[in-house]
C-alpha cells in the first residue's frame, strides 16, 4: 500500500524588508482535495495569475515561461535542486498589497502539474516575511495581510507559540522537543530518522508501512506510522498519522528541521514575523 505525499522543495532566499501597510481585505484561496493553497498574485503590474501558496519554501518562485514573456531581467543565481535557478527582480500584488520589489527565482514548474495542478508561480516564505503578519484560515480558503487582532486582544494567545526561521521558512517546537517546519506544502506530518520527532513515532513493519513521498526532486520511500500525541502550545493532536523518512538537509546543519507539520492540521495559522509567534487555531471537529 502506498500512500501520496505531497511536498515542494525549498530554495535559499535574500532577506526581505517587512511590508506595513495598512490591513486588507481577505485574499480568497483555492483550496483543492489535495490540500493545496493557490492564490492569486499579480507580477509588475499584470493579471493575477495562480501562485502556489508553500510556507516550506524559502523563496518565491515565477514559472519561466512567464518571466519570459514579462522580460524580468536576471540578477543572478541561487541554488536549487536542479544545481542553480536564475534570480529576477520583481514586484509581486496579493490582493491590494503591493509587497516590496525582491529578488524571485525563475524555474519551470510545469512539473509541479501532476502534484498541485498548473501554477505560474509559488508565493513562499519570503512573502509571508514581508507581509509581517499574515493568517491563512484553512477552513474558509483565505489569506488576510496584515494585523488581524481586533482590539489589541488576542483571543487565541493560549495557542500563540514561539516561532524561528530556519533559511527563511517557519519553524515551532513541539512539546516533546521536536522540531516542525510549517509547511502548507505537506499533506501528511513528516519526520526525519533519527531525530527527536521520529523517536516519538511508532512505526509500522512489513511491506505494508513503505509509503512513497513525491516531491519535485523526485520520490522518496519512507515509513508509515502514529503519533500518540503531537502536542505544540496550548494544541494538542492525538494518533496522528506520521511519515518517516531520511532528511534531506545537509547532515552539518544543526538547527535543520526535525520534519514537517502539515497546515492542514489547523483551522487557521497566525503569522507573526515582527512578534516572533505563530496563533495555531484547532480545528473544533
Amino acid at each position: 500500500m502506498f500512500h501520496t505525499l505531497v511536498l515542494l522543495a525549498a530554495l535559499v532566499t535574500p532577506t526581505v524588508p517587512a511590508h506595513r501597510g495598512t490591513p486588507a481585505e481577505p485574499v480568497p484561496l483555492v483550496c483543492d482535495a489535495r490540500r493545496s493553497l493557490v492564490v492569486p498574485v499579480s507580477v509588475e503590474g499584470t493579471t493575477p495569475r495562480p501562485f502556489l501558496l508553500d510556507t516550506g519554501a524559502s523563496i518565491s518562485t515565477i514559472d519561466e515561461r512567464l518571466v519570459q514573456r514579462l522580460g524580468l531581467a536576471t540578477i543572478g543565481r541561487i541554488p536549487s535542486w536542479r544545481g542553480t535557478d536564475p534570480l529576477v527582480g520583481a514586484q509581486l500584488t496579493v490582493g491590494a498589497v503591493r509587497l516590496p520589489a525582491a529578488p524571485v527565482a525563475s524555474a519551470d514548474l510545469s512539473r509541479l502539474s501532476p502534484l498541485v495542478g498548473d501554477v505560474a508561480g509559488i508565493l513562499g516564505s519570503d512573502a509571508l516575511r514581508a507581509m509581517g503578519r499574515a493568517t491563512i484560515d484553512i477552513d474558509r480558503c483565505a489569506l488576510t495581510i496584515g494585523e488581524t487582532v481586533e482590539g489589541g486582544v488576542d483571543p487565541d494567545s493560549l495557542f500563540r507559540v514561539p516561532i524561528e526561521w530556519h533559511e527563511g521558512r517557519p519553524v515551532v517546537t513541539m512539546a516533546r522537543g521536536g522540531r516542525l517546519l510549517l509547511d502548507s506544502g505537506a499533506t501528511t506530518v513528516t519526520v526525519f530518522t533519527g531525530t527527536a520527532a521520529a523517536a516519538a513515532v511508532s512505526f509500522g513493519s512489513g511491506a505494508g508501512s513503505l509509503v512513497r513521498i513525491d516531491r519535485v526532486d523526485g520520490s522518496r520511500v519512507g515509513r508509515l506510522g502514529r503519533l500518540a500525541s503531537l502536542s505544540i502550545g496550548g494544541v494538542h493532536h492525538y494518533n496522528v498519522l506520521a511519515v518517516g523518512v531520511r532528511s534531506w538537509y545537509d547532515s552539518a546543519d544543526r538547527r535543520a528541521p526535525d520534519g514537517l507539520l502539515p497546515l492542514g492540521l489547523f483551522s487557521r495559522v497566525h503569522i507573526s514575523r515582527s512578534g516572533g509567534y505563530v496563533v495555531l487555531v484547532p480545528r473544533s471537529h
